[in-house]
């Protein structure tokens, strides 16, 4: 399935999402591995702490490690922190996750990453650039305040 269909599919329940964002912080999305076959996975947007802890995992890469392994690193990293469940398996913890995630294929971890930046996707689209601007646009300091 493309990007856009799944995109597309994803709004039919945008109503549920975005309850669950506002409500809960963050919201959850559940897809077959291999459409109708293969376990259930769960995934969810990430928060702003997950966001930091991935780019503050990073900062042990150098600009000599090889292109690849930088981003296959940041993919782990990402997917320990927004992958709940594979299964019957639910995740406690990102550490939990990468042990699971590192022993899989590279396409399980492409086709979890693709859904999920899709879902990802989704909920920057309907949080407008508008909204951030304007929040961006609020006065930082004391003088800007006055």
């Amino acid at each position: 399935m493309s990007n856009k269909n799944l995109l597309e599919e994803m709004k039919l329940d945008l109503d549920k999402y975005l309850q669950e964002y506002l409500t809960e912080g963050f919201a959850t999305y559940e897809f077959d591995l291999l459409a109708g076959r293969g376990p259930k996975i769960k995934v969810r947007t990430i928060s702003v702490s997950g966001q930091m802890a991935v780019e503050s995992s990073m900062k042990d890469t150098s600009k000599e490690d090889i292109p690849l392994y930088r981003m296959h690193k940041y993919q782990l990293e990402f997917l320990s922190h927004v992958l709940l469940k594979v299964g019957n398996k639910e995740f406690k913890s990102p550490e939990e996750v990468m042990n699971y995630i590192t022993e899989k294929g590279l396409a399980f971890a492409d086709k979890v990453s693709k859904v999920q930046s899709t879902f990802e996707q989704l909920f920057r689209t309907e949080l407008s650039s508008d909204d951030i601007e304007n929040f961006s646009q609020t006065p930082s300091t004391g003088t800007e305040l006055q």
